[in-house]
């Protein structure tokens, strides 16, 4: 629902947008022949207009509290969208209503002062005399003064009669915001009748200009396009200076001489008394080798511009002459062009070479660092390693000394538990005797079992080192085949790290016994700043095309042979 609601909203707006361009030429039509030609009288009626027909505040409350109202019965997703189309709508509306009572009103003067010729003379005279007193007559006495308007319903300054009809023709915010930036998306406006990328042909190409807001003349992109051949290098593109918002107009100049879109440089503001001198030591044909590059390059420079001179003067020999100047003294520019790029080329190599050896120092002192601290780190893990297994030798004695362990081994036989019972028996039947027969059993038994019960434990706690001993010796491997990876591992990393660095320093070495040849591939031609091409436009000259005729001669200016000068040359 919101969407199609949208699509109707969008719909709308298009639509007004055609019809606000529609009236914008009638608009304007009806602007300018109020304010420029009924003004006088049309400032009274406008005044009017706009007290009469601006919507009041009591209207303008009761269409808002009715839009409240309304706005409460919609859904909160929409209510938003409606207020915007409801406040459009009324704008509209009231451009509209304005529009027409403007135009009713502009009828009325124009049959007004069609009935009424002399009153719009006289409109035309108070208004041209509106804000300057009445100068005397050749006679000496004032003219009759005109009768003013009270100071109430007298309209000060054109400016505030452009104000009311801005008000009264002022469309709505959005209507004007979206027209202002279709303004400013376009680069250059020209007239709305004609394609702005075709230029008009009526006019000279050179003649075409733009101006800004401030008067200032901008160079149109076709007459750039289209520039004399003279202007800059071929390549070159000029962007004309941003404009503000307002429209662009087009000027017309008289003539094409008024608009200078380029400008060939003189030979004078070239010829500095330094290049002057220079330049006589060419035309001597002299070695140019103390100069440098940039001097070569102003000499070079001076020598085509003079050369183009030349040849729009149409001086062959001397043009000749210059030719062979340039020449002479393009060799020297190479040679100069050369020695620079060699000393650059070999000052980068060098430096290059300089950061390459310092970074390839700077990385195996990094490598030899890490090796290090990878070696210390591994020294101390096995430290503790062993400090640990150690410790576990002495936790294993101490738990098989310990009573705990002992009361496992140390326990009497059943057989040597009975014969303890039976003395115990005699000693309370008071069989001496029998009973200390049953004792020396007892020692006997007793001595046997303690000997094997020992050999037991003995076995036992000798089995237990040997099982953490083995276990002791797999962890110790294990910790130094562990170090013996991470080592080569690093070993890898920076070996291969490395490699690059030994391809840039062959690399480096290839260049620097090729050097000349790169110092060949790199040096490039003389970059002229002016291109002496030449069109057939610039070095044409129609007063030398012209025929030589002789003056005519006159019947009646031709003297008269006597007949004896005939009869004797017979």
């Amino acid at each position: 629902m919101l969407r199609s609601y949208n699509n109707e909203a969008n719909t709308e707006e298009v639509v007004e947008e055609q019809a606000v361009e529609e009236q914008t030429v009638e608009e304007q039509a009806i602007e300018e022949e109020v304010i420029q030609t009924y003004s006088g009288a049309a400032e009274d009626k406008i005044i009017c207009v706009n007290d009469e027909n601006i919507f009041d505040n009591k209207t303008e409350n009761k269409l808002s509290t009715e839009l409240s109202e309304s706005s409460a019965s919609v859904n909160p997703e929409d209510e938003e969208n409606t207020k915007l189309e409801e406040t459009e709508n009324l704008q509209n509306a009231i451009y509209e209503e304005n529009l027409k009572t403007l135009s009713a009103h502009s009828d009325a003067v124009r049959n007004d002062d069609l009935a009424s010729p002399s009153e719009n003379s006289n409109s035309e005279a108070t208004k041209e005399c509106k804000h300057e007193p009445s100068e005397p007559s050749e006679g000496g006495t004032q003219g009759p003064r005109r009768r003013r308007r009270p100071q109430n319903d007298r309209i000060t300054t054109d400016t505030d009669t452009q104000t009311r009809i801005n008000q009264v023709h002022e469309p709505s915010t959005e209507i004007k915001s979206r027209n202002l930036n279709e303004s400013v998306q376009n680069e250059i406006f020209l007239t709305p009748t004609r394609n702005p990328r075709v230029p008009n042909r009526s006019m000279p190409i050179d003649a075409i200009m733009l101006s800004d807001s401030d008067g200032v003349p901008i160079v149109s992109p076709m007459s750039l396009s289209m520039r004399s051949p003279g202007y800059g290098t071929p390549g070159q593109s000029l962007n004309p200076r941003r404009r503000s918002n307002s429209r662009a107009s087009h000027v017309v100049s008289q003539s094409s001489s008024t608009v200078t879109l380029a400008r060939s440089f003189a030979l004078e503001e070239v010829l500095t008394p330094y290049i002057k001198t220079l330049r006589e030591r060419a035309y001597r044909f002299e070695q140019l080798n103390d100069l440098s590059l940039d001097d070569l390059d102003q000499l070079d420079f001076a020598l085509k511009q003079e050369s183009k001179n030349l040849a729009r003067e149409r001086k062959f020999k001397d043009g000749l002459r210059c030719n062979s100047v340039i020449q002479h003294v393009n060799l020297f520019l190479a040679k100069a062009r050369y020695h620079e790029k060699q000393q650059t080329i070999t000052l980068d190599l060098k430096e290059e070479e300089d950061e390459f050896q310092n970074a390839l120092a700077q990385f195996d002192n990094e490598t030899k660092e890490k090796e290090q601290a990878l070696l210390e780190s591994q020294r101390q893990a096995r430290n503790d390693l062993k400090a640990s297994q150690k410790q576990d030798l002495e936790d294993l004695e101490q738990l098989w000394n310990s009573p705990v362990k002992r009361r496992n081994y140390n326990r009497p036989s059943p057989r040597l538990a009975e014969l303890h019972r039976q003395m115990n028996i005699c000693l309370a039947a008071t069989k001496f005797e029998d009973a200390d027969l049953i004792r020396k059993d007892i020692i006997k038994l007793k001595k046997e079992e303690s000997e094997n019960a020992f050999r037991k434990m003995q076995h036992d706690f000798d089995e237990a080192q040997v099982a953490m001993r083995k276990k002791h010796k797999q962890d110790t491997a294990f910790f130094e085949e562990s170090c013996r990876i991470k080592m080569e591992k690093l070993k890898q990393q920076r070996a291969k790290r490395r490699r690059a660095y030994e391809f840039h320093e062959k690399n480096l070495k290839r260049r620097s016994e090729n050097a000349e040849k790169i110092i060949s591939q790199s040096t490039t031609p003389t970059q002229i700043k002016v291109s002496r091409r030449l069109t057939v436009k610039d070095v044409e000259n129609k007063d030398a095309e012209l025929l030589e005729l002789p003056p005519l001669e006159s019947p009646s200016k031709k003297v008269k042979v006597p007949k004896s000068m005939k009869a004797d040359s017979s």
